[in-house]
């Protein structure tokens, strides 16, 4: 996880691994739209999931008008997804 002034989050996995990040986008988009809705902020660019053959879901990047989620809220959204792999 590679964090850009709190503002700015991009997550990844090494493509030699065989793992991938499907689903993490879209709990991410699910949380950052809730938070932008009670703080009035608009949701117009989601979090990227990585939905193309060459990233194959190994990359996640946050809105491009930055993120409205804390550093804190983006691990707990992280763990909640590997809890989900179990």
């Amino acid at each position: 996880m590679t964090n850009f002034g709190n503002t700015r989050y991009i997550l990844g996995v090494d493509p030699r691994k065989g793992v991938n990040l499907k689903g993490l986008g879209a709990l991410l988009n699910a949380r950052e739209e809730e938070k932008r809705k009670t703080t009035g902020r608009e949701f117009p660019i989601c979090w990227y999931d990585g939905n193309c053959p060459f990233f194959n879901f190994r990359i996640v990047d946050s809105p491009q008008d930055t993120t409205s989620l804390s550093h804190e809220e983006i691990l707990e959204t992280l763990l909640q997804f590997s809890q989900q792999l179990e």
